[in-house]
């Protein structure tokens, strides 16, 4: 182990571990020793020999697109490649030689303190340091061992290590899901075979999109931009659509379907799909009249 990391700048108690660097230099959310401390999904990146930090475990990729910074000069992390200098203005924290992290270019006071490292290498520790700082904020919270701010467990995080496994995932849940969704679409339907089975197919797709996708703690340990196919591509790239806005729309036309065959009527079905349709028309309108007028 390189650096062991605390999400406190003032106490080194074990229970302040967010994280630690291995010997390879890939940065972990766990603490040292734990089981499964250093497995893949636990990654959240790594530091490369000169200096250069990626979002991706060493051996899957040190290309530009996946460098989020680099350790410069006098303890100092900046956001952007090495190759693109050290600017001031990319600036994102420094370290002390206390091995202190502190969110500022230079010397402050105690309430710009973001955490400590803490082993033979600082540097990589403020660098991984600030990186879980990042994959956190982006997952919705803030760094923590093993619970969220208000003391309750973080809720646990949705890790994809590889395309393979996305895909693994969405497929499985998929095909469980729509036979279920089928069987109760039978009893909704009276058996009506086609019904049960669109019934199935829309509740299986919402809930395996919505389970797979949807929230914001997923986390893509591999490029979603560069996936091989189209498909993932698409969905990986447009979660906030896929993981939240189809699902509902797709429950939403099966629970159409329930109640065509409860009520006997189509009738009612149509009203409030028209009811639906007009309420999310509103809504995108609304928010691109807002994105416009905040231009």
């Amino acid at each position: 182990m390189l650096c062991e990391i605390y999400g406190s700048g003032t106490s080194t108690h074990y229970a302040q571990v967010v994280g630690h660097v291995g010997d390879d230099g890939n940065v972990y959310d766990t603490r040292p020793g734990e089981a499964g401390a250093e497995r893949l999904e636990r990654c959240l990146g790594h530091i490369a020999g000169d200096g250069n930090v990626y979002n991706t475990a060493r051996g899957f990729g040190e290309s530009a697109y996946q460098c989020v910074g680099h350790i410069g000069a006098q303890g100092r992390i900046y956001s952007v490649s090495s190759t693109q200098g050290e600017p001031i203005d990319r600036c994102v924290g420094h370290v002390e030689p206390d091995g202190s992290v502190y969110s500022t270019p230079g010397p402050a006071g105690i309430n710009f303190c973001v955490g400590q490292a803490r082993g033979s290498r600082p540097d990589m520790g403020a660098a991984a340091l600030l990186l879980l700082i990042k994959a956190s904020a982006d997952a919705g919270g803030a760094p923590s061992a093993s619970t969220s701010a208000g003391g309750r467990p973080s809720a646990p995080r949705k890790i994809y290590a590889t395309e393979k496994d996305l895909g693994k995932t969405l497929l499985v849940r998929f095909a469980v899901l729509t036979v279920i969704g089928a069987a109760l679409g039978n009893l909704v339907t009276n058996g009506d075979s086609a019904l049960s089975g669109l019934f199935g197919l829309l509740v299986g797709a919402a809930l395996a999109l919505m389970s797979a996708l949807g929230g914001t703690n997923v986390v893509f340990r591999f490029d979603a931009s560069r996936c091989k196919s189209a498909l993932l591509r698409a969905l990986a790239g447009n979660r906030g659509i896929w993981g939240t806005v189809v699902p509902v729309v797709l429950l939403v036309g099966a629970v159409l379907i329930a109640l065509c065959c409860l009520s006997g009527s189509a009738s009612i079905a149509i009203a409030l799909g028209a009811v639906a349709a007009a309420a999310a028309l509103g809504a995108w309108v609304g928010t691109a009249i807002r994105k416009r007028r905040g231009k």
